[in-house]
Protein backbone atom coordinates (compact mmCIF):
# COMPACT_ATOMS: atom_id res chain seq x y z
CA UNK A 1 0.00 0.00 0.00
CA UNK A 2 1.58 3.55 -1.33
CA UNK A 3 -1.23 6.14 -0.14
CA UNK A 4 -3.95 5.33 3.10
CA UNK A 5 -6.97 8.29 2.46
CA UNK A 6 -7.56 9.47 6.38
CA UNK A 7 -10.72 11.65 6.46
CA UNK A 8 -11.36 13.74 9.51
CA UNK A 9 -14.23 16.04 10.78
CA UNK A 10 -12.18 17.40 13.63
CA UNK A 11 -14.11 14.97 16.18
CA UNK A 12 -12.54 12.43 18.69
CA UNK A 13 -12.97 9.69 16.59
CA UNK A 14 -11.46 11.14 13.51
CA UNK A 15 -8.62 12.27 15.48
CA UNK A 16 -8.40 8.22 17.26
CA UNK A 17 -8.70 7.41 13.12
CA UNK A 18 -5.60 9.45 12.38
CA UNK A 19 -3.42 8.47 15.15
CA UNK A 20 -4.76 4.34 14.03
CA UNK A 21 -3.85 5.55 10.64
CA UNK A 22 -0.44 7.05 11.56
CA UNK A 23 0.65 3.74 12.84
CA UNK A 24 -0.19 1.90 10.20
CA UNK A 25 1.46 4.10 7.15
CA UNK A 26 4.49 3.71 8.92
CA UNK A 27 4.40 0.59 9.28
CA UNK A 28 3.75 -0.13 5.44
CA UNK A 29 5.68 2.47 4.47
CA UNK A 30 2.61 4.35 2.89
CA UNK A 31 2.17 7.95 2.48
CA UNK A 32 -1.38 9.82 4.12
CA UNK A 33 -3.80 11.92 2.61
CA UNK A 34 -5.34 14.03 5.40
CA UNK A 35 -8.85 15.25 3.70
CA UNK A 36 -11.74 17.05 4.66
CA UNK A 37 -14.91 17.39 3.19
CA UNK A 38 -16.73 20.55 4.11
CA UNK A 39 -19.97 22.26 2.72
CA UNK A 40 -20.52 26.12 1.31
CA UNK A 41 -21.64 28.03 4.73
CA UNK A 42 -24.18 30.18 4.55
CA UNK A 43 -24.65 32.97 6.72
CA UNK A 44 -28.20 33.98 8.09
CA UNK A 45 -29.44 37.39 8.63
CA UNK A 46 -32.67 39.05 9.33
CA UNK A 47 -33.89 38.93 6.17
CA UNK A 48 -31.35 37.60 3.68
CA UNK A 49 -28.55 34.70 3.64
CA UNK A 50 -25.49 35.02 2.43
CA UNK A 51 -22.89 32.17 1.34
CA UNK A 52 -19.29 32.68 2.43
CA UNK A 53 -17.02 32.64 -0.11
CA UNK A 54 -15.63 29.14 -1.25
CA UNK A 55 -11.90 30.16 -0.93
CA UNK A 56 -12.61 31.44 2.41
CA UNK A 57 -13.87 28.33 3.88
CA UNK A 58 -11.06 26.43 1.90
CA UNK A 59 -8.65 28.38 3.35
CA UNK A 60 -10.32 28.18 6.87
CA UNK A 61 -10.56 24.40 6.30
CA UNK A 62 -7.01 24.08 5.33
CA UNK A 63 -5.83 26.33 8.81
CA UNK A 64 -7.60 23.81 10.59
CA UNK A 65 -5.95 20.68 8.85
CA UNK A 66 -2.53 22.79 9.64
CA UNK A 67 -2.85 23.14 13.01
CA UNK A 68 -3.96 19.60 13.60
CA UNK A 69 -1.12 18.26 11.81
CA UNK A 70 1.10 20.75 14.22
CA UNK A 71 -0.35 19.27 17.02
CA UNK A 72 0.85 15.72 16.19
CA UNK A 73 4.64 16.54 15.68
CA UNK A 74 7.01 14.74 13.61
CA UNK A 75 4.92 11.31 12.60
CA UNK A 76 7.59 10.12 10.94
CA UNK A 77 5.43 9.75 7.39
CA UNK A 78 4.38 12.04 4.72
CA UNK A 79 1.32 13.86 5.59
CA UNK A 80 -0.35 16.01 2.69
CA UNK A 81 -3.36 17.96 3.41
CA UNK A 82 -6.56 18.56 0.98
CA UNK A 83 -10.41 19.82 1.06
CA UNK A 84 -12.57 19.14 -1.07
CA UNK A 85 -16.49 20.45 -1.42
CA UNK A 86 -19.56 18.74 -1.25
CA UNK A 87 -21.64 16.03 0.59
CA UNK A 88 -19.39 13.72 2.53
CA UNK A 89 -19.36 10.39 1.31
CA UNK A 90 -19.61 11.22 -1.99
CA UNK A 91 -16.60 13.97 -1.75
CA UNK A 92 -14.32 11.03 0.16
CA UNK A 93 -14.83 8.27 -2.47
CA UNK A 94 -13.89 11.01 -5.45
CA UNK A 95 -11.29 12.39 -4.31
CA UNK A 96 -9.87 9.26 -2.88
CA UNK A 97 -9.79 7.76 -6.16
CA UNK A 98 -7.89 10.89 -7.59
CA UNK A 99 -5.88 10.33 -5.26
CA UNK A 100 -5.06 6.27 -6.43
CA UNK A 101 -5.65 5.63 -2.32
CA UNK A 102 -5.20 2.24 -1.65
CA UNK A 103 -6.91 2.16 1.54
CA UNK A 104 -9.46 4.91 3.10
CA UNK A 105 -9.66 5.34 7.14
CA UNK A 106 -12.20 6.80 8.91
CA UNK A 107 -13.63 7.15 12.70
CA UNK A 108 -16.51 5.48 14.00
CA UNK A 109 -18.37 7.42 16.92
CA UNK A 110 -19.85 6.02 19.69
CA UNK A 111 -23.57 6.00 19.38
CA UNK A 112 -26.67 5.11 21.40
CA UNK A 113 -28.41 1.89 19.59
CA UNK A 114 -31.37 4.56 18.97
CA UNK A 115 -29.28 6.70 17.00
CA UNK A 116 -28.16 4.17 14.86
CA UNK A 117 -32.03 2.99 13.85
CA UNK A 118 -32.98 6.63 13.43
CA UNK A 119 -29.97 7.98 11.90
CA UNK A 120 -27.09 5.86 9.74
CA UNK A 121 -24.04 7.22 9.11
CA UNK A 122 -21.05 8.98 7.18
CA UNK A 123 -19.68 5.55 7.07
CA UNK A 124 -22.21 3.24 6.78
CA UNK A 125 -22.82 5.33 3.54
CA UNK A 126 -19.18 5.00 2.64
CA UNK A 127 -19.20 1.43 3.27
CA UNK A 128 -22.06 0.28 1.42
CA UNK A 129 -20.23 2.39 -1.83
CA UNK A 130 -16.89 2.57 -1.95
CA UNK A 131 -14.57 0.66 -4.10
CA UNK A 132 -11.62 1.43 -2.30
CA UNK A 133 -10.98 -0.72 0.57
CA UNK A 134 -12.35 0.82 3.60
CA UNK A 135 -10.83 0.85 7.22
CA UNK A 136 -13.02 2.03 9.92
CA UNK A 137 -11.73 2.38 13.27
CA UNK A 138 -13.93 2.81 16.44
CA UNK A 139 -13.63 6.06 18.59
CA UNK A 140 -12.23 3.68 21.87
CA UNK A 141 -10.16 1.11 19.46
CA UNK A 142 -6.29 1.73 19.82
CA UNK A 143 -3.60 0.79 17.77
CA UNK A 144 -2.68 -2.83 17.72
CA UNK A 145 -0.46 -4.60 15.21
CA UNK A 146 -3.05 -6.91 13.18
CA UNK A 147 -1.00 -10.04 13.94
CA UNK A 148 -4.56 -11.93 14.27
CA UNK A 149 -7.44 -10.96 11.68
CA UNK A 150 -10.97 -12.57 11.30
CA UNK A 151 -12.66 -12.52 7.98
CA UNK A 152 -15.72 -12.63 8.04
CA UNK A 153 -17.69 -13.24 4.86
CA UNK A 154 -19.55 -16.07 2.26
CA UNK A 155 -16.25 -16.07 0.21
CA UNK A 156 -18.17 -16.81 -2.87
CA UNK A 157 -16.77 -18.91 -5.74
CA UNK A 158 -17.21 -16.35 -8.44
CA UNK A 159 -15.96 -13.31 -6.49
CA UNK A 160 -12.59 -12.05 -8.05
CA UNK A 161 -9.11 -12.71 -6.55
CA UNK A 162 -8.39 -9.23 -6.23
CA UNK A 163 -11.59 -8.37 -4.12
CA UNK A 164 -9.14 -10.00 -1.19
CA UNK A 165 -5.34 -8.10 -2.04
CA UNK A 166 -5.82 -5.93 1.08
CA UNK A 167 -6.19 -8.11 3.00
CA UNK A 168 -3.47 -9.93 1.78
CA UNK A 169 -1.26 -7.28 1.88
CA UNK A 170 -2.01 -6.45 5.19
CA UNK A 171 -1.62 -9.92 6.39
CA UNK A 172 1.91 -10.71 4.61
CA UNK A 173 3.16 -7.11 5.73
CA UNK A 174 2.23 -8.18 9.31
CA UNK A 175 2.29 -12.24 8.86
CA UNK A 176 -1.11 -12.70 10.79
CA UNK A 177 -2.54 -15.52 11.52
CA UNK A 178 -6.02 -15.23 9.17
CA UNK A 179 -9.48 -16.75 11.03
CA UNK A 180 -11.91 -17.12 8.18
CA UNK A 181 -15.07 -16.74 10.35
CA UNK A 182 -18.52 -18.23 9.13
CA UNK A 183 -21.57 -17.93 11.32
CA UNK A 184 -24.11 -20.74 11.60
CA UNK A 185 -27.68 -19.59 12.00
CA UNK A 186 -29.15 -23.10 10.91
CA UNK A 187 -28.52 -26.76 9.89
CA UNK A 188 -28.43 -25.92 6.36
CA UNK A 189 -25.67 -23.71 6.68
CA UNK A 190 -23.72 -26.06 8.39
CA UNK A 191 -23.66 -28.38 6.05
CA UNK A 192 -22.60 -26.07 2.91
CA UNK A 193 -20.11 -24.59 4.50
CA UNK A 194 -18.80 -28.45 4.85
CA UNK A 195 -18.88 -29.07 1.66
CA UNK A 196 -17.32 -25.51 0.49
CA UNK A 197 -14.89 -24.74 3.35
CA UNK A 198 -11.80 -26.05 1.43
CA UNK A 199 -12.64 -23.96 -1.33
CA UNK A 200 -13.20 -20.69 0.20
CA UNK A 201 -10.10 -21.02 2.40
CA UNK A 202 -8.19 -21.30 -1.14
CA UNK A 203 -9.42 -18.03 -2.18
CA UNK A 204 -7.04 -16.42 0.23
CA UNK A 205 -3.51 -16.25 -0.68
CA UNK A 206 -1.61 -19.54 0.21
CA UNK A 207 1.37 -17.60 1.88
CA UNK A 208 -0.92 -16.28 4.80
CA UNK A 209 -1.47 -18.49 7.89
CA UNK A 210 -4.85 -19.59 7.78
CA UNK A 211 -7.89 -21.52 9.46
CA UNK A 212 -11.27 -21.97 9.06
CA UNK A 213 -13.55 -21.95 11.64
CA UNK A 214 -17.59 -21.03 11.97
CA UNK A 215 -19.82 -20.42 14.94
CA UNK A 216 -23.67 -21.34 15.53
CA UNK A 217 -25.81 -18.05 16.18
CA UNK A 218 -28.60 -16.49 15.03
CA UNK A 219 -26.95 -12.64 15.46
CA UNK A 220 -24.13 -12.38 12.93
CA UNK A 221 -22.62 -9.35 14.92
CA UNK A 222 -23.06 -10.86 18.32
CA UNK A 223 -21.25 -14.07 17.46
CA UNK A 224 -18.40 -11.96 15.42
CA UNK A 225 -18.11 -10.12 19.24
CA UNK A 226 -18.18 -13.27 20.65
CA UNK A 227 -15.46 -14.81 18.33
CA UNK A 228 -13.06 -11.57 18.67
CA UNK A 229 -13.09 -11.22 22.32
CA UNK A 230 -12.33 -14.64 22.68
CA UNK A 231 -9.63 -15.13 20.42
CA UNK A 232 -8.14 -11.94 20.64
CA UNK A 233 -8.43 -10.41 17.81
CA UNK A 234 -7.06 -7.11 16.37
CA UNK A 235 -8.82 -6.62 12.53
CA UNK A 236 -12.07 -7.69 11.51
CA UNK A 237 -12.26 -7.61 8.02
CA UNK A 238 -15.65 -8.11 5.61
CA UNK A 239 -16.90 -8.58 2.34
CA UNK A 240 -20.43 -7.01 2.20
CA UNK A 241 -22.46 -8.46 -0.51
CA UNK A 242 -24.79 -6.62 -2.89
CA UNK A 243 -28.53 -6.81 -1.75
CA UNK A 244 -31.64 -6.78 -3.94
CA UNK A 245 -33.88 -3.93 -3.31
CA UNK A 246 -36.22 -5.76 -1.53
CA UNK A 247 -33.74 -6.88 1.04
CA UNK A 248 -32.74 -3.14 1.25
CA UNK A 249 -36.00 -2.34 2.40
CA UNK A 250 -37.13 -5.53 4.86
CA UNK A 251 -33.86 -6.93 6.43
CA UNK A 252 -31.34 -4.92 8.56
CA UNK A 253 -27.76 -4.58 7.08
CA UNK A 254 -25.84 -7.19 8.86
CA UNK A 255 -22.47 -5.54 7.43
CA UNK A 256 -24.00 -1.87 8.64
CA UNK A 257 -24.80 -3.64 12.57
CA UNK A 258 -21.30 -5.45 12.58
CA UNK A 259 -19.55 -2.18 12.00
CA UNK A 260 -21.23 -0.14 14.63
CA UNK A 261 -20.81 -3.11 17.22
CA UNK A 262 -17.32 -3.91 16.46
CA UNK A 263 -14.80 -3.20 18.94
CA UNK A 264 -11.99 -3.87 16.33
CA UNK A 265 -11.22 -1.80 13.44
CA UNK A 266 -13.54 -3.08 10.32
CA UNK A 267 -11.49 -3.45 7.28
CA UNK A 268 -14.48 -3.48 4.06
CA UNK A 269 -13.66 -5.19 1.30
CA UNK A 270 -15.24 -4.03 -1.99
CA UNK A 271 -16.67 -7.33 -3.49
CA UNK A 272 -15.71 -7.79 -7.05
CA UNK A 273 -17.05 -10.82 -8.87
CA UNK A 274 -16.19 -12.60 -11.98
CA UNK A 275 -19.93 -12.92 -13.29
CA UNK A 276 -21.08 -9.49 -15.39
CA UNK A 277 -22.45 -7.47 -12.75
CA UNK A 278 -26.06 -6.15 -14.14
CA UNK A 279 -25.84 -3.06 -11.95
CA UNK A 280 -22.68 -2.34 -13.77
Amino acid sequence: MKTLFITTDFTNASHNALTYGISMARALGARIVLFHAYQIQVMAGVDTAVAVPEVDTRASVLDRLSQHLRALGDCGVQIDLLTGEGQASRTILQVAKEQQADLIVTGMKVHSKLFRQLFGSTVTDLAKHTKIPLLVVPETANYRMPSRIAVASDIAPDMDAHTLDALTEIGERFQSKVYVVRVIKDRFDEVYELLHRNEKVNRLSRSLDTQYTYAHNKDVAEALGFFIEAEQIDLLALVPHKHTLLEKWFFKSTTKEVIFKSPVPVLVLPERTTATDPAG
